[in-house]
């Protein structure tokens, strides 16, 4: 359900993706009006994913968030993107510049240190990476088609020496996100054959890069950044 300004309904699922733009566009809204109903609406998704009532949004054992309607690891990371970028809009601002109406310290240190610690799971600092070809454990039987058919380019590609072969991919895909667990909370299976946990997409990429640059610059000079901790995020 897409958000109908007429009738002033949003969208009740939370996603976030490159087919629904409400919640992004909602950001941009609120930054360019200042309109209390777009930072009213926004707080209320970031608040939904911090501190879930597990009816859409739901944490697994580990603390990675996933939303129910789509439980993808990118889901996750564009929800954590879209948070630190609201993170810059409300936290203190520098030097003399006038803090305006909607600034507050607090919900920009929750927001940063929550996108903080999803992207650490992601990292595999509490089980394994999601990174194809970094760090800790990552998966190496992608759903790919390049990446999974012989070095050997005289061999023709097919399903049996490809998709459905127990071996690892012959070629590293570096970078690519996977879908991740999913609904399984914690458990992941590295096998091509499992229905969307290898699986990679240009778009799985899109949330976290922009995450990625979120962190480094609100990382500079903040002392607080690695005093972050899981359950620190009681937003009102």
């Amino acid at each position: 359900m897409h958000a109908n300004l007429e009738e002033a309904t949003f969208d009740t699922e939370y996603i976030s993706d490159w087919n629904q733009l409400i919640w992004p566009t909602t950001i941009l809204l609120a930054n360019i009006t200042d309109n209390t109903t777009f930072h009213y609406r926004i707080q209320e998704y970031l608040r939904e994913w911090l501190c879930t009532s597990g009816d859409t949004i739901e944490y697994s054992q580990l603390g990675r968030a996933f939303n129910t309607n789509d439980a993808s690891l990118a889901q996750g990371m564009n929800a954590a993107f879209l948070a630190l970028i609201y993170a810059q809009m409300v936290q203190e601002p520098e030097g003399n510049v006038e803090a305006d109406r909607y600034t507050n310290a607090t919900y920009a240190k929750q927001y940063l240190c929550w996108a903080q610690v999803q992207t650490q799971y992601i990292l595999g600092d509490d089980t394994r990476s999601f990174f194809v070809g970094v760090d800790n454990n990552p998966p190496t039987h992608i759903y790919d088609r390049a990446s999974s058919c012989p070095k050997d380019s005289s061999t023709t590609c097919n399903a049996l020496n490809a998709l459905y072969t127990p071996s690892a991919n012959p070629h590293t895909l570096t970078g690519a996100l996977v879908y991740g667990p999913g609904l399984n909370c914690d458990y992941f299976m590295d096998q091509r054959s499992s229905t969307n946990e290898t699986m990679v997409s240009h778009w799985y990429n899109a949330g976290i890069t922009g995450t990625f640059a979120g962190l480094n610059q609100m990382a500079s000079g903040n002392s607080s950044y690695d005093q972050c901790l899981q359950g620190v995020v009681d937003q009102a």
